[in-house]
């Protein structure tokens, strides 16, 4: 009896170990997993590099919807840590602008006052006409925004209104008597070239003006018929 309890753990140890080896894989199975796992690995690389240009845009457009690209940002283990591996697998942030909208308001060349059509395509663009400074004042002349030249654009608002107010002067001036202006680099003169009647009777005016800015010269003409409220009437320029 005794005996036999000196042996059993003897005989426990080997029963164990021969459990163990009989569970160990055999040189084929071995070989064969081995095998296996460095297929996967091949097919895995392989697809990497084979990876075609539509599903690399996929992901760049992927990763643009988040703001910060840094899913492959893990922190780098002390076997990984290195120039190469920090250069890959730093995080990429992208910068948000926000849209800033700029509204632009532009002047209203043409409006109309009391039926009367008020044409400012270059200059300044300002209320009334000449040295009547309100619309109500200059109502009669306003149709005189319609004989225009280029070079207006580079007249300042006091030197367009001293033109204007030539050719207010110049609508009870005798024909072929010049009404001139002049102020700093520009100058300008105004002519009644013509006096006549319309077919419906109503006085009419043909009008030369000229605009001289740095040595440059630009003329226009123009007809006006006087309506019967008293103001002026562009028929042709």
């Amino acid at each position: 009896m005794n005996r036999t309890h000196k042996l059993l753990p003897y005989t426990l140890s080997l029963s164990l170990a021969f459990i163990g080896l009989s569970t160990l894989p055999t040189d084929s199975q071995a070989s064969r997993a081995y095998t296996d796992h460095h297929r996967a690995e091949r097919t895995d690389k392989g697809h990497r590099a084979n990876k075609s240009a539509r599903h690399v845009r996929d992901d760049r457009q992927e990763a643009r919807k988040h703001k910060y690209r840094n899913h492959r940002a893990a922190p780098p283990t002390r076997s990984m840590r290195g120039a190469r591996y920090a250069k890959r697998h730093a995080p990429v942030y992208t910068r948000r602008h926000a849209r800033v909208h700029h509204r632009v308001v532009v002047p209203r060349r043409h409006r109309h006052y009391h039926g009367t059509r008020v044409i400012r395509r270059y200059g300044p663009v300002y209320r009334g006409y000449g040295f009547h400074f309100s619309d109500s004042n200059a109502f009669k002349w306003l149709a005189f925004t319609a004989i225009t030249v280029k070079l207006l654009d580079n007249l300042n608002e006091q030197q367009q209104r001293q033109h204007e107010a030539a050719q207010v002067e110049a609508t009870s001036a005798k024909v072929n008597e010049t009404i001139h202006w002049e102020d700093g680099n520009a100058s300008g003169a105004v002519t009644t070239t013509r006096i006549g009647t319309s077919t419906s009777g109503r006085q009419c005016r043909e009008f030369q003006q000229i605009i001289t800015v740095g040595g440059r010269s630009e003329q226009a003409y123009g007809t006006a018929c006087l309506q019967p409220d008293g103001a002026w009437e562009i028929v042709r320029s």
